[in-house]
């Protein structure tokens, strides 16, 4: 070839022509770069582009642009729920059908025809010079409003179709459809730029990346690092790496000639890419599920842009199927599992031995990805011994690995103030019991308390809800998160004033005492300022037992000092609901408590059936949440001694025995709802009712519970009834120990919805005596934690009364060890000895939790026992000043310190 023919080749390649157009109504924004094309932009030979069969409408995509979701029937921001929204992408052309002409030399060309509205579009075809190149394709996102649901319906999006188109009559001709519209938001054509091919085997990513920075041109190699960072077993670091080198060669190839327009799209595509990780690596940021679940959508609606022969697509695909079978894992019926499902069967037809395939699909996982510590016994430990130990000591690790890696600088686990809430005392119950084991779990929890009193979701006047009105919801943030602080932190004057100032309000006006001289929830409708918001819900003049979540503050002021203002308020609860109980309003079985109570007393409010109304105030229906009014009859019994209390418990076991009849129990035959057979057939399906049984039992010594306990009790309750260690080996390893060993991954890094990943702690059952259910929650009952022990310990309580604790402890360090149990239940200011193996003293406690110090043998059971020798003189009711570091401040402006001093005392 001749060097003329060479500069005529170079002129031609130069002057062949890229074309932007962005499409919309005249005069709305133009993305930088893009001509932009009005509806009655008819093409023309002069003009070299245009409309051969003109779009029917137009549109802007803006703030005031909404959609009704199909669920809920609300109207809802369409931008909101719409990812990659730019000045291209904000404004659309559309009708059922349309073409659109491009004049163009004869070549090869690369196309890329952003499809999209501001709502779904549905059955989409489109041709380019009479070729198919896409059919039935939806553009939609997924609404953002929901949570384990999917709705395809209602939020549009945006869609970047790429295919090459071949010219040979002089132009590009494209013809656009869709049932019932379709819409164009832009298009580029730009010739063909055939791209190295880069080929990545499997288990040898390093050798590629070393290939990878070899290729001399900047595009070619930005493909190349997107090949890699797309291929399914870059994950993490690597992963992030490659993308970012991807991501600095397509910049600056773009900022040295601006018109580059493959240049602009692989950009374009990194960007994108990047985006979407973000929104699922940074999930936490979020700070609620419904925000988390709705950028899962975002992403999921950048990462479907991707066909099968694009680098990114089957990261893509297992990106999403990570989003959408992570949150709900456990359960694969919820919509939302089972497109994450789908997805992931998607992947194993290419990659069947994917980690995350071999996750989600077979409940596989390997160790060398996510790092559970076994935590080995030595030869010769006991088997209650190991197992209690590993169970206590993954409790920590589950706690740990959250401070580590998702809380943020505000203290929150970013799944939302409310949810996090859920997840903590499952962490701190555990870490309560040897706080010494883990001083990061007391700072993550130090953090977390004083950003959620930071926040604004709570009232820090009335210690309540600020953002929810819905009794399930409003109870959490206070109920879930203050209380139990009372017995975890014993002594904190902050916390406890906080507890305090909810007592207050509950007192104040969110209850009232009715004409009867009956103490209520006003609804189950309520916040920090309000009750009774939404009265539609039917919620007015009605509690309902899921009003008690919010409650535990007062059980918890009584355990700590028998706070007399806090034991009116339960005993005028206490006494409404016993009343409720003892009634047969509306046929309903004597003793039998209900779970919904109108202000009138009336059982079940309005509602023709005494089990009242299914959901008020998100309460489920009969028995759900009865055991916070099991708590409310405990703790009544318990501050006052009063045996009428336990009456209801007395009754419904009596119920219990005479519709059993000697026989087993078992459930009958089906019976109408409500009554006693129904009755009876929930009692013995249901562990609550044992385990409210057993509290009964354990503070009354009623051993006519025994026989029903150990049919239907927990496996902690019939081993309290015989000891049997066995017992608790078997519950601690199926509850605990095999529960983290198939769900270790979801629990921490695949972990999404924080109300979602936690475990009930059964290590507080055996190791302080105190049941989870109740207690964190409701009556606080825990018999004794521990000092001075680290982690290398396991103890099992035996026996728990005011007047004697009997402790098993076993100790895994490998010489005498000086420890302390710090006693909850026991009677202070009594006189007890004091026995530890054969070591023998006697000491008064001075005061609830008073550290009492042993010496235990390095691996070797030893029976450590306090029994009262002496009672305690009367105690009269003090006040009790106190302050914390969070209550000392500096004041800038006097130059002095400042301090808020609180009275924790009962007088």
């Amino acid at each position: 070839m001749t060097m003329w023919a060479i500069g005529m080749l170079a002129v031609a390649l130069v002057e062949t022509p890229s074309h932007r157009f962005d499409f919309g109504p005249a005069g709305s924004p133009v993305a930088a770069g893009f001509t932009p094309v009005a509806p009655g932009a008819l093409y023309s030979r002069q003009r070299g582009y245009g409309f051969e069969t003109a779009p029917a409408e137009s549109g802007v995509i803006d703030k005031n642009t909404t959609t009704v979701d199909s669920r809920f029937k609300s109207t809802w921001r369409v931008d909101a729920g719409i990812a990659w929204c730019n000045a291209m992408t904000r404004d659309y052309v559309a009708g059922p059908a349309f073409r659109f002409r491009v004049d163009a030399p004869n070549g090869r060309y690369d196309v890329v025809a952003t499809l999209g509205y501001k709502h779904p579009l549905r059955g989409l075809r489109v041709l380019a010079n009479g070729r198919e190149v896409a059919r039935d394709l939806s553009v939609f996102t997924y609404h953002y409003s929901m949570r384990g649901f999917l709705d395809d319906t209602s939020v549009g999006a945006n869609y970047a179709l790429r295919f090459e188109a071949d010219v040979t009559g002089g132009a590009l001709v494209l013809d656009f459809s869709g049932e019932p519209r379709v819409s164009l938001m832009g298009l580029t054509v730009t010739p063909h730029r055939a791209l190295r091919p880069f080929a990545v085997e499997a288990g040898h990513l390093e050798d590629a990346e070393v290939r990878a920075g070899q290729i001399a041109d900047p595009l070619d190699r930005a493909w190349a690092y997107m090949t890699l960072a797309g291929h399914p077993e870059a994950d993490g670091h690597a992963e992030a790496r490659w993308i970012r080198q991807a991501r600095d060669l397509l910049r600056d190839a773009a900022r040295r000639n601006p018109a580059d327009v493959t240049a602009a799209d692989l950009l374009e595509a990194t960007e994108q890419f990047i985006t979407a990780v973000r929104y699922f690596n940074e999930r936490d940021a979020a700070n609620s599920e419904l925000a988390t679940i709705g950028n899962f959508h975002l992403a999921h609606a950048l990462w479907r842009q991707f066909g099968p022969e694009h680098p990114f697509h089957w990261k893509g695909l297992i990106y999403s199927g990570r989003m959408y079978a992570g949150p709900f894992w456990y359960n694969a019926q919820v919509p939302l599992s089972q497109r994450g499902l789908a997805i992931m069967r998607q992947v194993e037809a290419r990659f069947p031995h994917d980690k995350y395939v071999r996750l989600y699909l077979h409940h596989e996982w390997s160790p060398k990805e996510w790092r559970l510590n076994e935590y080995p016994a030595p030869p010769g430990t006991p088997r209650w011994a190991e197992v209690l130990r590993r169970a206590f000591c993954q409790g920590l690790d589950f706690a740990e690995w959250w401070a580590d890696f998702r809380q943020r600088p505000n203290g929150s686990l970013g799944g939302g103030w409310n949810d996090d809430v859920e997840i903590m005392p499952v962490w701190v119950t555990n870490w309560a019991i040897s706080p010494e084991a883990s001083p990061k779990i007391g700072r993550m929890l130090d953090k977390f308390t004083e950003g959620e009193w930071a926040s604004g979701n709570l009232d820090r006047r009335r210690a309540f809800s600020a953002a929810f009105s819905d009794a399930e919801h409003a109870a959490e943030d206070q109920g879930d998160s203050l209380p139990y602080l009372i017995g975890v932190l014993h002594g904190n004057a902050r916390y406890l004033d906080w507890n305090l100032r909810t007592i207050e309000y509950f007192r104040n006006y969110l209850t009232g005492v009715n004409p009867a001289g009956r103490r209520h929830f006003r609804s189950t409708d309520f916040d920090s300022t309000r009750y009774a918001v939404n009265l539609e819900r039917g919620a007015e003049s009605v509690e309902a037992a899921i009003c008690y979540r919010a409650f535990a503050a007062v059980p918890w002021m009584i355990w700590y000092n028998g706070n007399p203002a806090a034991k009116r308020l339960l005993v005028e609860h206490a006494d409404t609901w016993l009343a409720a109980a003892m009634s047969t309003q509306k046929g309903k079985p004597r003793g039998v408590m209900p779970v919904q109570l109108g202000f009138d007393d009336t059982v079940g409010g309005p509602e023709p059936s005494w089990m009242g109304k299914a959901g008020l105030g998100a309460g489920g229906q009969w028995p759900d949440y009865l055991w916070y009014l099991h708590s409310l009859m405990i703790g009544a019994y318990s501050a006052t001694g009063d045996r009428k209390y336990l009456a209801p418990f007395e009754e419904t076991l009596a119920l219990v025995e005479r519709i059993r009849a000697g026989g087993r129990y078992e459930k009958k035959a089906d019976a109408p709802p409500g009554s006693e057979v129904w009755v009876y057939n929930l009692i013995v399906g249901h562990p609550g009712f044992a385990d409210a049984f057993w509290m009964v039992r354990e503070l009354s010594g009623d051993r006519r519970f025994d026989p029903f306990l150990l049919a239907t009790g927990r496996p902690y309750v019939r081993y309290r009834l015989t000891l049997d260690r066995n017992l608790l080996v078997e519950d601690i390893e199926r509850t605990m120990n095999q529960h983290l060993r198939e769900r270790w991954p979801h629990m921490t890094s695949e972990g999404v919805l924080t109300d979602r990943i936690g475990y009930n702690p059964r290590t507080v059952s055996y190791m302080t005596g105190a049941l989870p259910e109740f207690d964190y929650q409701g009556f606080p009952h825990q018999a004794v934690t521990y000092t001075g022990t680290g982690r290398d310990f396991a103890a099992v309580v035996e026996a728990a009364t005011a007047k004697e604790l009997r402790v098993v402890y076993y100790s895994f360090a490998d010489r005498p060890r000086r420890v302390a149990l710090r006693p909850w239940k026991l009677e202070p200011g009594a006189r007890y000895r004091v026995t530890a193996g054969d070591a023998s003293r006697e000491q008064e406690l001075a005061e609830r939790g008073e550290p009492i110090p042993v010496t235990i043998p390095p691996r070797r059971e030893v029976t450590v026992r306090i029994e009262q020798v002496s009672p305690a003189p009367p105690a009269p009711a003090k006040p009790d000043l106190a302050l914390t570091a969070h209550d000392i401040r500096w004041n800038v402006s006097t130059d002095q310190i400042e301090a808020t001093i609180h009275n924790v005392g009962s007088a």
